[in-house]
């Protein structure tokens, strides 16, 4: 064979070679990288936007109104998908105490019929502990805070009480009732979930039965229609707007950012674990004069470098180079997980609830008065209860009674008992029954507990009062706990670290 053919032959081999796609170390290190992170990050994704594009949850924000139902399913499915958003939703819910408290109305006709106005006044503080509302209204709670809207019926008998949640996607407000939101319910529900009717809550009530026959009678005229309304129960988050919207939905992109750096901070350990092993493609040297003189024939580098990888599994790869490499790294860990610390702070910052509450931060200098603030919006929300078990203890009772909900919390409940109880010192009227209800005490618990206690325990006689330090003198010296929004700076800072225990 000539040398010209050789020649040919050769170049022929390093083109083959090339197309292969077999690069230097550093050109092969940088698209093994690329490949490992996007590999690594499809892999490991399992933020909501795997299920909504990001793409999709703009055009969902940029008109709200127009996309309830998605916006509802969204929230939902991070409630399940993310812990933070789950944290933050059954914040509001968690830190509620509901304890509703029965007060006369008309108090002219509550005297000119003593004897009557008791025995109604006892019948419906016996409806107010059957209907179990510091259950009930977490649950309408939890709706709120994720959905915007709660629209629910209520399921009575002479003892037992349940507030049937309805589908939301079949509901829609349709005006208000002494002061409470009312709604429409879209009866083709009926067509898909026609079981429903012949055996459940549904079938307790007729009146959805017969809608329902009413609608398959009439037709699409009396799809929509409003049910009993003195059943009804409809709790709104945010009043003002006229359409219903999660009211955390400006938060989804920080969740899906929460994510993202949860993935790429998985990746890179990964990536930390991988190895490469290089081959090194050998030349004869300077001692040759010809380019890519290689001790070897480029096939049997090839058959080589084949049988290699074919031996190695899981995080190592193999390539070739003619040149000398230095060790590759990929390693970048620190910073990512700075990133992920960095958009959880982001997260709960944006939300507006503190992030000492859910274990963030751990300055707890301005926390009493971020707590004020979140209850303020959870007061909001007492509002309407308050007069949604107003209206139905007004029509139970012919206008005799309405019904007031302390703004109670986990939080505030023992300065609020502190409040009532010096109120009663000074003979406040109603002190002594706000008492009772910070104390979780119904007023028919109240009423039962003290005939037990006074009329047959005799316990007012038998009970011996507990020496108390109010009642004792004391050597210690010391001045008196100040509260959280009395401390300076720097004391909040020694409660904080515990730097007085000792002492």
């Amino acid at each position: 064979m000539e040398e010209q053919d050789i020649t040919k032959i050769k170049k022929e081999a390093v083109d083959e070679f090339r197309k292969s796609k077999t690069f230097s170390a550093m050109e092969f290190a940088k698209q093994m990288q690329s490949i490992v992170m996007e590999n690594m990050k499809e892999k490991n994704k399992v933020n909501f936007y795997k299920r909504y594009s990001p793409e999709q949850v703009s055009r969902y924000l940029a008109d709200p109104s127009k996309y309830e139902k998605q916006l509802r399913e969204i929230s939902r499915y991070l409630t399940v998908s993310s812990p933070q958003y789950w944290r933050l939703i059954n914040y509001f819910p968690s830190m509620a105490i509901i304890n509703p408290v029965l007060i006369p109305l008309d108090t002219v006709k509550f005297r000119k019929a003593k004897k009557k106005s008791e025995k109604i006044y006892n019948e419906h503080k016996m409806k107010l502990q059957n209907m179990n509302l510091s259950h009930e209204c977490v649950k309408i709670l939890n709706t709120v805070f994720r959905e915007d809207v709660f629209y629910g019926y209520e399921i009575e008998t002479e003892n037992s009480y349940y507030i049937k949640p309805l589908n939301p996607d079949y509901c829609r407000i349709s005006g208000v009732y002494d002061g409470c939101f009312v709604y429409e319910f879209d009866f083709s529900y009926f067509d898909k979930y026609k079981d429903e009717l012949k055996s459940g809550y549904y079938n307790i009530d007729k009146n959805f039965v017969r809608q329902y026959n009413l609608y398959k009678k009439k037709g699409s005229s009396y799809k929509w229609q409003e049910l009993d309304l003195s059943r009804e129960v409809c709790i709104k988050a945010q009043e003002t707007f006229d359409f219903c919207c999660p009211p955390y939905v400006s938060v989804f992109n920080d969740l899906y950012d929460i994510s993202e750096y949860k993935d790429l901070n998985k990746a890179k350990v990964e990536m930390d674990n991988t190895k490469f092993i290089g081959l090194t493609m050998e030349t004869r040297g300077t001692d040759s004069k010809e380019l890519d003189d290689w001790i070897l024939d480029i096939d049997t580098m090839k058959d080589y470098y084949a049988l290699i990888t074919a031996c190695l599994q899981g995080k190592i790869g193999t390539f070739m180079s003619p040149m000398p490499f230095k060790e590759i790294e990929f390693s970048n860990q620190k910073s990512e997980i700075d990133q992920v610390s960095n958009s959880i702070k982001s997260f709960w910052s944006s939300t507006g609830v503190a992030d000492v509450l859910v274990g963030e931060n751990k300055n707890a200098g301005t926390l009493k008065y971020s707590i004020k603030t979140d209850e303020s919006l959870l007061f909001n929300i007492y509002r309407q209860i308050e007069r949604w078990l107003t209206r139905k203890m007004k029509e139970s009772s012919n206008g005799m009674f309405c019904v007031k909900l302390p703004n109670l919390t986990i939080f505030n409940i023992d300065d609020t008992t502190d409040k009532y109880l010096k109120a009663s010192e000074y003979g406040y009227v109603g002190s002594k029954t706000m008492v009772d209800a910070c104390l979780g005490f119904s007023q028919n618990d109240i009423d039962g507990l003290g005939y037990l206690e006074n009329e047959i325990l005799n316990k007012t006689e038998n009970m011996i009062p507990v020496q108390s330090t109010h009642t004792q003198s004391s050597d210690s010296t010391g001045a008196t706990e100040k509260d959280e929004g009395e401390l300076s700076p720097s004391g909040q800072q020694t409660r904080d670290d515990s730097s007085n225990d000792n002492r």
